[in-house]
C-alpha cells in the first residue's frame, strides 16, 4: 500500500517524475498489460533504477519419441546382419552381431519382436527377438531349408515357406514351434507369404503355371487357392497392404525386375518403378501410402551394390536412403512407432 501521496521530484537522471512511495519490497510489471505510462522503481531518495533487460528463456530441448522403423539386412560389418534404422535412413543399428548369415527380417504386428531367418545351427531356420536384438530364441528345429517369414496380424502365428517334405511349401506355426501346418502341399515351389490385414487370406510367389513365377492367394487355411497375377512372366515377392485393398510384388514382365502394384484381386496391374535397375522385395508403410523396396542400379562397366528405395505407392517421389557402398537388403516397415 503507498506510505505517501503523489508529488513532484527531480530524481538522479535529471528529469521530473510524479513519485508515490509504497511499502512492498516487490513490484511486479508486466510488459504484455503495459500501463499508460512509464514505471521506474527506485530507493529511498532520488537514485533511479534501471530495469534489467528481459532475458529470453531458453526453449526445452526436443526430445524425440517413438519412430518407425525399417528393419534389413546389411553385408556392411562384413557378412549379413540385421539393421534396424529410422525411415528416413538415420540411427541405423545392428541387431544381431553374429558371424552367420542372419537375412529376412518381419516385425510383428505390435512392433516389439523381429521374426528372422539365420544359419547359426548349419541350416536356415527361423529365430525370434526382440526389437532391439535381445530375447533370441530358436523358433524352428527342421533341418531343412525354412525361409521368409510373415506374422499374422494377431501376433500368434507365423506364415513361412519351408523344405520340409522335399519340396518348398507354405506352412503355419506358432510362436511356441508347435502346430506346424502345412497349406500349400503343391508339387512346385511354393514361397513369400504374407498375410491379408484381416487375416483371412495369405498370398504368396509359385512357380507352378508352366515354370514362371506367379502371384497366388489362398485362404487362410489353406483353401480356395488362385492365380491374380496371371503374367507371362515372372512375378514375385508379394506383400499385402496394411489397408487390404493392395499387394504389391516384382515383376520381369517389361525385361528387368520392377516394383509393381495390383488389387487384391489382381486387377490394375501397375509400375511404379519403371527404371532401368533391378528392384526387389518391396514393402509398405503402415499407412499404405509409401513402399520400401532394395535396388541394383544398372551402371555400365561397374560393380555396383544393393541400395534401399522408398516410393510414394503412386510412383513418385523416389528416395535412397542407405547410399551405402555395402549391399542393403530385404527392407521391412514396422507396423506401429518403436523406442
Amino acid at each position: 500500500m503507498p506510505l505517501s501521496g503523489e508529488r513532484t521530484e527531480r530524481l538522479s537522471d535529471g528529469r521530473e517524475y510524479t513519485v508515490q512511495w509504497f511499502e512492498r519490497a516487490r513490484f511486479e510489471l508486466h510488459p504484455e498489460n503495459a500501463p499508460p505510462f512509464d514505471v521506474l522503481l527506485g530507493r529511498l531518495g532520488t537514485e533511479v533504477l534501471t530495469p534489467a533487460e528481459p532475458v529470453d528463456e531458453p526453449e526445452p530441448p526436443v526430445t524425440s519419441g517413438p519412430q518407425h522403423k525399417i528393419a534389413f539386412v546389411s553385408d556392411r560389418d562384413g557378412d549379413n546382419e540385421i539393421y534396424s534404422m529410422n525411415t528416413d535412413g538415420s540411427a541405423i543399428t545392428n541387431l544381431t552381431f553374429n558371424p552367420a548369415n542372419d537375412t529376412e527380417p518381419a516385425w510383428s504386428p505390435d512392433g516389439l519382436q523381429l521374426a528372422f531367418v539365420s544359419n547359426r545351427s548349419g541350416n536356415n531356420e527361423i529365430y525370434i527377438m526382440n526389437a532391439d536384438g535381445t530375447g533370441l530364441y530358436q523358433l524352428t528345429f527342421m533341418e531343412v531349408d525354412n525361409r521368409r517369414p510373415t506374422w499374422s496380424p494377431d501376433g500368434r502365428r507365423i506364415a513361412f515357406a519351408s523344405q520340409r517334405r522335399g519340396k518348398t511349401d507354405i506352412y503355419t506355426i506358432n510362436l511356441f514351434g508347435a502346430g506346424l501346418t502345412n497349406l500349400s502341399s503343391a508339387f512346385a515351389i511354393n514361397e513369400s507369404p504374407t498375410w491379408s490385414a484381416d487375416g483371412s487370406r495369405i498370398a504368396f510367389a509359385a512357380n507352378r503355371d508352366a515354370g514362371d513365377w506367379e502371384i497366388y492367394a489362398m485362404n487362410a487355411d489353406g483353401t480356395e487357392q488362385q492365380n491374380i497375377s496371371e503374367s507371362p512372366e515372372d512375378d514375385r515377392d508379394p506383400r499385402w497392404s496394411p489397408d487390404g485393398s493392395r499387394i504389391v510384388y516384382v515383376s520381369n514382365r517389361e525385361g528387368d525386375w520392377e516394383v509393381f502394384t495390383m488389387n487384391a484381386d489382381g486387377s490394375n496391374q501397375r509400375n511404379i518403378t519403371n527404371s532401368p535397375d533391378d528392384d526387389g522385395f518391396p514393402a509398405w508403410s503402415p499407412d499404405s501410402n509409401r513402399i520400401v523396396f532394395h535396388s541394383l542400379p544398372f551402371v555400365a562397366g561397374s560393380a555396383p551394390n544393393f541400395d534401399l528405395f522408398v516410393i510414394d505407392a503412386n510412383g513418385r517421389n523416389m528416395q535412397n536412403l542407405t547410399n551405402h557402398p555395402a549391399n542393403d537388403i530385404l527392407p521391412t516397415w514396422s507396423p506401429v512407432p518403436i523406442e
